[in-house]
């Protein structure tokens, strides 16, 4: 009987995932979430705020706030790689340096407030776990008692 040793269709089902995760991050950089806290980081809000009559940044403009920062932003995989290049552009270079800094950071910032929760819900998930297991323990344990009581079984 012949075994496959490696299955080809797996491997690239998992390139192909890696690519959409990859390509998923790509997408995530510029959307306005990050982009949004970027605005924050770089003191472009409080500008867009002391500019406005009603002194903030009101929902409707935050779309506006967002491309603002975006425009300046270019994210992009590099081809054959899984390799993830930020530019940014201001006239300023320290600017622009500080904006594909703050991208990245702020990425990672509100990917991890995503972690956290969901670390939260696998050790909830894990103690359920734990008590169900300890129940059936307990029950073996009682049962295997029981089965050596009336089999007369002594247990050192």
């Amino acid at each position: 009987m012949q075994q496959d040793v490696l299955n080809i269709r797996d491997l690239q089902d998992n390139r192909i995932a890696s690519l959409d995760a990859i390509n998923t991050v790509v997408e995530t950089l510029t959307s306005n979430g990050v982009m949004l806290k970027v605005a924050e980081a770089i003191k472009r809000r409080q500008q867009w705020e002391a500019d406005s009559p009603a002194g903030k940044v009101s929902a409707d403009l935050e779309s506006g706030l967002a491309q603002s920062v975006r425009s300046q932003v270019q994210v992009s995989l590099k081809r054959g790689t899984r390799l993830i290049e930020i530019k940014a552009e201001d006239g300023s270079p320290e600017m622009a340096q500080k904006i594909a800094d703050e991208t990245v950071k702020q990425f990672l910032r509100l990917e991890n407030v995503d972690l956290e929760g969901s670390s939260e819900e696998t050790v909830k998930t894990l103690r359920e776990q734990q008590k169900q297991l300890s129940e059936k323990l307990n029950e073996s344990l009682k049962s295997r008692d029981e089965f050596a009581d009336k089999n007369e079984i002594k247990s050192e």
